[in-house]
């Protein structure tokens, strides 16, 4: 079923209108809000009209205000030479979805209402000069005096009387602009410019209103299977991990057996008094029997730990999963656009930007070179500060200060810039007695930080190696 909001019966009625409305005020104002609506606002003596066009709900909506539309800050103003022009009249093209407003002396702003591209054109008499949606670049060629069509369309009188209402359709419900009263009616009578702008407001609610609800029912089942993936693979992880024979007892088995097998086998076979029956073990060919036997043991303990962590995980994932759930079940009840909003997702805060006056500077070149100034410093200048292209030094095997050379553009990193901020690096350590020191240096996207690691501690995967002389 559709809505007579933007079919071409309905235009002469709403041109007619605003005629009568219009007729002898000038356009104070235009701008556009977003790139989704634009607010024009005439005014005459004391009295005021502004008119809003929508496309947020990917058609056309129009707004009608008796008083003065504020502009926000970051409006966009448009059509400024239009501002302070009279106007003289308004038509609606023949057989179509558009009207004009019409400016001495010979401009005009056409309203296209053709749903998701809806626009509003400034021209003169013969071309575009402006427009409200530049993107829509097939507006640019339309020519003022080319709208009015051939094919008739039956009008609607102007004591027509229209309905707003509330029709479902399937499990959706949809606002209708009618001249036959059809479902729930919000609004009756035969003024164009309440009804259309009753219509828009209805119509708008009802669309954000669906729009954040699948949105977020989306987002709810999305996050909802992969917690419950995740809540199962945590489960079939702890049963493989109690269907597994221990390590600690295959410890036990090969001290039990050590005269049975020696370094460089990679496997043995012993009797597992545990079960009564024979049992292979895989046995690493680098260590002793001893080591082997050692090596089951520190296994053992690490398999507790993993048991445990996924325990954990199994109760967050599953709190996790009940929290989803109930999400879910409110936005599928939810009747209003504010009940959803209290459900949506706060917004993750960013991480404040580390600033560079947190570390010691040097510049070399035109290059910058940073200095962390403690352990906490070191992992907030190469962990939050550093970019992965830039370069990371540190004296070689003692204490010190993470360095950083900031990367530009295009450039490399010259042997002297090098050469230079090892020069730092190493007096900034515990070896700035020394009188050389090997510094190593690599780009930052091969330092990382292990889990569990001390502040300030990092693995470092890829280098190479300078020798210095420590220099402030």
């Amino acid at each position: 079923m559709k809505s007579l909001h933007q079919h071409a019966a309905l235009f002469p009625w709403l041109a007619e209108s605003l005629h009568e409305v219009l007729v002898g005020f000038y356009l104070q104002d235009a701008f556009a809000v977003s790139k989704e609506e634009i607010n024009l606002i005439f005014v005459k003596e004391k009295e005021h009209l502004s008119i809003a066009l929508n496309v947020e709900a990917k058609t056309g909506l129009l707004f009608f205000y008796e008083r003065e539309l504020d502009r926000e800050g970051g409006a966009m103003p448009l059509f400024k030479a239009l501002i302070g022009q009279c106007i003289i009249g308004v038509k609606a093209h023949a057989n179509n979805r558009s009207f004009a407003i019409l400016f001495e002396p010979n401009y005009q702003l056409i309203f296209k209402l053709y749903g998701g591209l809806s626009n509003v054109l400034f021209t003169d008499e013969v071309k575009v000069l402006s427009m409200f949606r530049n993107a829509i670049q097939s507006d640019r060629n339309t020519h003022p005096n080319e709208l009015d069509q051939t094919y008739p369309i039956e009008a609607l009188a102007v004591d027509t009387p229209l309905f707003i209402c509330a029709a479902e359709e399937g499990k959706s419900k949809s606002i209708l602009l009618l001249t036959d009263a059809i479902g729930q009616i919000y609004w009756q009578g035969t003024h164009i410019l309440e009804a259309l702008h009753t219509f828009s407001v209805q119509y708008l609610q009802l669309y954000r209103f669906s729009s954040l609800r699948a949105e977020l029912l989306q987002k709810f089942s999305r996050q909802l299977k992969g917690k419950e993936a995740a809540l199962q693979a945590a489960k079939n992880r702890i049963l493989q991990l109690e269907d597994e024979i221990p390590p600690e007892e295959l410890g036990h088995l090969l001290m039990a057996n050590l005269h049975h097998f020696k370094k460089g086998e990679t496997e043995v076979n012993v009797f597992d008094f545990y079960r009564n029956q024979p049992l292979s073990i895989k046995l690493k060919k680098e260590l002793s029997p001893a080591d082997n036997a050692a090596h089951y043991y520190k296994k053992s303990k690490n398999r507790s730990l993993e048991k445990l962590q996924f325990e954990k995980k199994i109760v967050q994932f599953t709190e996790d999963v009940l929290k989803l759930t109930d999400l879910l079940a409110a936005v599928e009840s939810a009747q209003k656009l504010r009940e959803l909003k209290t459900l949506e997702p706060t917004p993750k805060q960013h991480k404040h930007l580390v600033q560079p006056d947190k570390f010691k500077h040097f510049t070399f070149q035109e290059f910058d070179i940073y200095i962390g100034k403690s352990s906490e410093n070191n992992d907030e200048l190469t962990q939050r500060f550093a970019k992965k292209d830039d370069m990371w030094l540190h004296a070689r095997g003692v204490a010190g200060s993470h360095v950083v050379i900031k990367k530009k553009p295009g450039l490399d990193f010259p042997k002297e810039l090098i050469s230079y901020a090892a020069s730092l690096a190493a007096y900034y350590s515990k070896a700035k007695g020394s009188g050389l020191v090997p510094v190593i240096y690599t780009p930052k996207k091969f330092v990382r930080k292990p889990k569990g690691a001390n502040v300030g501690q990092v693995v470092v995967e890829k280098e190479e190696v300078i020798l210095v002389e420590p220099k402030k």
